[in-house]
């Protein structure tokens, strides 16, 4: 199933209530198509948009969108679910023993668990993490991760 509803092996594209056709659309118009969403991130974007309106749970949802969607505009890619009090509450569950530091293994956990995409989670792998890392580095390093994002084809 593409984004575009239903299509059939010729590339047209159905109405997924009724299944008839609605219009033929070239392999290369689709591909382009696919090519436009993945390289502005939209699948990516709604499923964020999504996951803030469920763990907000605005009164006013249209209302809290845009927010959401002017607060991306002027702070950028790491404007998002995390703020640095839910960072560092991340962090104090990963120090079970309230040390004020984790391991390298336990802060990249901690981290994946922050990541809103599966290019961040990836990229957890490739961070240079110390051995020991204390609460501020942590929140440094995480909002550093929640401001990647794949760089366009």
């Amino acid at each position: 199933r593409s984004h575009f509803g239903s299509s059939n092996k010729c590339g047209a594209i159905s109405d997924m209530s009724t299944s008839k056709p609605l219009r033929t659309v070239s392999l290369e118009k689709k591909q382009q198509a696919i090519d436009y969403l993945a390289k502005n991130r939209v699948h990516e974007l709604l499923n964020d948009l999504c996951a803030s309106v469920c763990f907000h749970k605005p009164s006013n949802v249209k209302e809290f969108l845009v927010e959401e969607l002017r607060k991306r505009s002027t702070q950028g890619a790491e404007a998002g679910l995390f703020d640095n009090r839910e960072i560092d509450a991340v962090f104090s569950m990963a120090d079970v023993m309230q040390k004020g530091i984790v391991s390298e293994t336990v802060c990249r956990d901690a981290l994946r668990s922050l990541a809103n995409s599966k290019y961040q989670f990836d990229e957890v792998a490739n961070l240079q993490i110390p051995a020991e890392v204390d609460s501020q580095t942590f929140r440094k390093t995480a909002r550093s991760l929640l401001a990647m994002s794949p760089v366009p084809p």
